[in-house]
């Protein structure tokens, strides 16, 4: 679950987990729409990459930052 939603100069998510997991969007286009106590998944990808995939069915490229 999100617990906080920053947005990064070039509009970039940093998102922030009921967890403490903190995870940082790395595509700006994506489309992808998040506020606080929504509930979203991380899934891996190829090559230790890993996705996030928003209540609204998108998903975009993140990378963990703790």
């Amino acid at each position: 679950q999100v617990t906080k939603v920053t947005v990064k100069p070039h509009g970039e998510l940093v998102l922030t987990l009921d967890n403490d997991q903190v995870w940082y969007e790395i595509q700006t286009n994506s489309g992808i729409r998040v506020k606080m106590g929504d509930q979203v998944t991380i899934k891996s990808g190829a090559l230790g990459s890993f996705s996030l995939v928003a209540p609204n069915g998108r998903s975009s490229k993140v990378t963990r930052s703790r």
